[in-house]
């Protein structure tokens, strides 16, 4: 009799348990990212689904970008010393930082749909990201993202002048990434 093989969620391939833990020997390849299938299980079973996904996406540098266009996700690509500025900008008007994770997430599925989907939230969140190691050697090796939803990214933009933007501290950092 064959194993039944769990769905994590809607839209998820049935093995996708397995991918990210051990696989099954000749069927899926096993990338280790979490010890066993049930450990996977028991992770998306604890998470909040996401608002469904659209059908279609598609990405457009900022300089391309015409009147037409109506972004809801930015995507930034950065070193470490201007990840910490966009961080702290991002966080510059939230005052629930011990309870709640805030507006930036980290996840553990490889979903590039997650800041998309996020972005559909009443408060929506941004996700750091390029943590998966099969993802990493598409990137340079001191390069992470941050995927900002459209409405997050106003509010950085909005907050700019009147935070650490203008301090001594940041003109030391904007140095070092010149």
């Amino acid at each position: 009799m064959r194993e039944k093989i769990p769905r994590l969620y809607p839209g998820c391939p049935a093995e996708f348990n397995y991918f990210l833990s051990c696989g099954i020997p000749n069927k899926v390849r096993g990338e280790r990212y979490v010890q066993t299938p049930e450990m996977v299980q028991e992770i998306f079973d604890n998470t909040r689904p996401s608002p469904p996904r659209p059908n279609i996406s598609f990405f457009k540098r900022w300089d391309k970008l015409d009147e037409k266009d109506n972004p809801q996700v930015v995507i930034f690509f950065a070193i470490p010393d201007v990840l910490s500025g966009l961080f702290t900008l991002a966080r510059f008007d939230e005052t629930d930082r011990g309870r709640n994770p805030g507006s930036i997430r980290l996840r553990l599925r490889g979903d590039c749909a997650e800041p998309l989907s996020g972005a559909a939230f009443r408060n929506p969140h941004s996700i750091l990201g390029m943590f998966d190691p099969s993802a990493r050697v598409s990137v340079p090796k001191d390069m992470l993202t941050l995927a900002v939803p459209m409405k997050n990214f106003v509010k950085m933009i909005d907050n700019m002048e009147e935070s650490f933007l203008i301090t001594e501290a940041w003109q030391k950092v904007q140095k070092r990434i010149r």
